[in-house]
């Protein structure tokens, strides 16, 4: 005899078909969930990849900007530096030539100014000017 706890040939047989059952449907419900994230991967590929293919154009424009910055900076680093030193030069002659002017004796100077008038005025005279 068998016992409550035995199943028959048939009840197992019945179980493992429904089983089977419910396999088949999660089996479906999974290949339609796949096909969905498919489909969600696609259209979000196609309405990304143009975005993203605008953002990687705007970046690549962005970086060769910063990198005709950068060279500018550095031109004009050389360029204020260039000035630099032709103000430190200019500001050297200008004080040789302040020594200089200050090494003229201004009132020997006049007296030769004086002297060569006094010289040229007769000649201007003789000439008739």
């Amino acid at each position: 005899m068998k016992s409550d706890h035995e199943l028959t040939d048939r009840q197992i047989l019945e179980k493992q078909m429904e089983y089977s059952r419910k396999q088949a449907r999660y089996g479906k419900i999974t290949c339609v969930l796949a096909g969905v994230m498919a489909l969600l991967l696609l259209v979000f590929t196609l309405m990304v990849g143009p975005a993203l293919n605008r953002a990687a154009d705007s970046i690549a424009e962005v970086s060769g900007q910063l990198e005709e910055l950068q060279l500018q900076d550095l031109e004009l680093a050389n360029t204020l530096k260039d000035i630099d030193e032709f103000v430190i030069t200019s500001q050297e002659s200008v004080q040789k030539a302040t020594e200089k002017l200050d090494a003229v004796d201004l009132e020997k100077l006049n007296d030769a100014i004086e002297t060569l008038r006094n010289v040229i005025e007769p000649l201007r005279r003789l000439f008739g000017e």
